[in-house]
């Protein structure tokens, strides 16, 4: 079928118009490459119009850029229309650098996404070529501008390599939008003979792939597709009957709202973004072309609203306007609250903010052009300044405190980073410096040894006072938790009947959480004890306790772990209480490994120069070693309560039983891959045989 044998009807006609103002840039080509059709959208966008290029060949409408020797965009896309016309398949390129000419016939540089899709003819021959560009110019650009402000900061390339994948994600889906709308269009323009068949197809395609309404002269909806609803979250016949004020979100002010109205009033097409508020309340965004079908006297009797979903796109523009902002911002608030230098890559100052020249006391014009010779206090030793170059030659960021002298020669203290900024050959061509103040710092923190030391002693007094009081106040909880336990008893047996489901779990709830107050002094009188008690040494069979330990576990816990012990060392310390250490590392590895698929515990120990480093390791939960230092404290837990039983004081009883034998006691873990629980007992104290 060519342009000259396909004869225009009112059908053909409507089809025209909606293929013209789809929102899509788009070109119909012929096998050998003159153009057919093209829409609004694609002639606007490369700066042509209909009657000037329809009927002529692509690339003489649209030739290489003579101004750019590396121009390629002629041969590439010539290759991708080849691949389709001898493959008879879809082809996407890559980002195309193709410069448009403009009416003056100068050039202007333009970057396109163009994806390639063949329409087949009955006989299986490529009838048409669908050409369809998405002009991604600002996004490159975008990103040029983006790669120049990465350099900034290590946090700010972070952040713009983030909003890339987001754009190149937002990308991706319209991208995939789109391959369906082509598929759709191609599936039924292949019957292109039949006028009414080509309209019903394409209207198949628009409401699988687009906003679609259609309204009365008066803004009445009369029909949405289904994606209309799914975007406002409104059912259809909830919108039948009503206008767009429905979904109005109040964000566009009046005036441009009469713009809209006057322009489709006229019998001109509209085409804009607006914002919409969904039935939930929540907003959307939504590229739209709204265009007027006429009557015999021009006038238009409906309009047609096609619209597509752009609400990632403007999140995408928020963001990045956001980012910018807060480049300024992070600038403005350096300035304000840090002391701030940059020198070149031999260390030559070549801009001081008013905090710099205020602390040391010299001018902006006495400090531009020096190096930091001229604030060198002579504190810090020649390797120490050395360390310091060679870390930032290298590129890497150096952070630490630094002495000065002030122009007046008082001194003042620093702590700095030295940020060195890259070319792209990886080498620093500038270096940036921030600094703060903390001068009253390092003049208090000989203040504070003394005043730790103080504490210290007073800590160890406060230690044994709260001892004392939580041994007084775990004896007098045992009267009224004995009460707590006896009525629950009492009710369960006696009355159990005259409880309904909710009063049932209730009821065990208390007695749960009573039986829990009842572990929880158990442990406390446990740990106020172990701080009293003298050690009563001996000689332990470390094997033979394990093994009890892992006996009465195992009956009382209904242990399914597959715990396997090592030869252990002897040693000489009290059997009380390393049977209570091990008691509880081992219930920690059974607790926190329940969940494994096969939980395997593996009990060992090292005889080392001067201590014997006894283990216990697991396949369980694990932890995060940022939090190592909490976990043996009193109350100290790393896993909810809810996920696993515990008083947060077993660990604690653990520490002071080691610590009091003369011993440490440590733990190494993974989230996810288990833990290992390590205790020592020095060699020479215990003199062992």
């Amino acid at each position: 079928m060519t342009a000259q044998t396909v004869s225009t009807s009112p059908g053909e006609t409507i089809f025209k118009v909606l293929f013209e103002s789809a929102p899509g840039l788009n070109l119909v080509l012929s096998p050998n490459l003159i153009i057919y059709a093209v829409s609004d959208a694609y002639a606007n966008a490369t700066m042509t119009k209909r009657e000037d290029i329809v009927g002529k060949h692509l690339f003489e409408v649209f030739p290489d850029n003579p101004n750019d020797i590396k121009a390629d965009g002629v041969s590439n896309l010539r290759a991708s229309l080849n691949s389709v016309l001898q493959n008879k398949t879809a082809h996407i390129m890559a980002i195309q650098k193709y410069d448009i000419r403009r009416p003056d016939g100068s050039f202007e540089e333009r970057y396109w996404s163009p994806y390639n899709k063949p329409v087949l003819g009955p006989d299986g021959r490529v009838i048409f070529i669908i050409h369809r560009v998405e002009d991604v110019t600002n996004f490159v650009s975008l990103q040029k501008e983006q790669s120049e402000k990465e350099k900034m900061t290590d946090d700010l390339r972070a952040r713009a390599v983030e909003m890339e994948v987001e754009i190149v994600k937002r990308s991706e889906e319209i991208q995939k939008l789109n391959q369906e709308l082509e598929q759709k269009v191609a599936e039924r323009t292949v019957e292109l003979e039949s006028v009414n068949k080509v309209i019903l197809d394409y209207k198949f395609a628009l409401d699988s792939s687009c906003i679609v309404a259609v309204t009365d002269q008066k803004g009445i909806i009369q029909h949405v597709n289904d994606n209309f609803c799914n975007i406002s979250k409104y059912s259809r016949e909830e919108l039948i009957g009503q206008d767009h004020r429905i979904i109005n979100s109040g964000f566009h002010p009046g005036e441009f709202i009469r713009n809209l109205w006057v322009t489709i009033a006229k019998g001109n097409i509209w085409r804009g973004e607006l914002r919409n508020k969904a039935k939930d309340g929540t907003y959307y965004w939504v590229d739209t072309t709204i265009v007027p079908f006429l009557d015999e006297k021009g006038k238009p009797y409906q309009y047609v609203a096609i619209r597509s979903d752009i609400t990632s796109r403007k999140e995408t523009e928020d963001h990045l306007k956001k980012s910018l902002k807060e480049i300024s911002d992070y600038k403005y608030a350096l300035d304000e609250s840090s002391i701030v230098a940059i020198t070149n890559q031999k260390g030559i100052i070549q801009h001081a903010n008013d905090n710099f020249c205020k602390i040391s006391k010299y001018s902006r014009e006495e400090l531009i052009g020096r190096d930091h010779r001229i604030i060198n206090s002579g504190f810090h030793s020649k390797d120490f300044i050395r360390k310091l170059w060679v870390t930032i030659a290298n590129g890497k960021i150096w952070t630490g405190e630094l002495k000065n002298r002030a122009k007046d020669g008082s001194y003042y203290w620093v702590d700095t980073t030295i940020v060195p900024f890259l070319d792209e050959h990886g080498k620093p061509y500038q270096y940036v410096a921030i600094r703060a103040d903390i001068t009253g710092r390092k003049l208090a923190e000989e203040e504070n040894i003394k005043l730790n030391q103080d504490l210290e002693i007073r800590v160890k007094q406060r230690t044994e006072e709260l001892e004392a009081f939580s041994y007084s106040i775990s004896h007098d909880l045992r009267a009224p938790l004995r009460a707590v336990n006896g009525y629950a008893r009492i009710l369960e047996e006696d009355y159990a009947g005259s409880f309904d489901n909710e009063g049932k779990r209730l009821l065990n709830v208390v007695q749960d959480n009573a039986r829990k107050m009842d572990t929880l002094i158990n442990n406390m009188l446990a740990f106020s004890k172990v701080g009293k008690k003298e050690i009563n040494r001996s000689m332990i069979d470390m094997l033979s306790l394990v093994e009890d330990v892992r006996a009465d576990l195992s009956k009382d816990q209904d242990c399914k772990a597959k715990i396997e012990i090592s030869e252990l060392q002897p040693a000489i310390a009290d059997r009380n209480l390393i049977n209570q250490v091990w008691v509880n590392l081992l219930s920690n590895a059974i607790k926190y490994s329940a969940n494994t698929p096969v939980p395997i515990i593996k009990i060992s120990s090292e005889r080392k120069k001067d201590e014997i480093v006894y283990s216990v390791a697991d396949n369980g939960a694990g932890f995060d070693m940022r939090y190592a230092d909490k976990l043996f404290g009193v109350f100290q837990r790393l896993h909810s309560s809810e996920d696993f039983e515990g008083t947060g004081v077993g660990l604690a009883i653990v520490h002071r039983v080691v610590t009091k034998h003369g011993g440490k006691v440590w733990a190494e873990g993974e989230v996810g891959k288990g833990a290992i629980f390590r205790f020592s007992l020095p060699v020479e104290k215990l003199k062992l045989v």
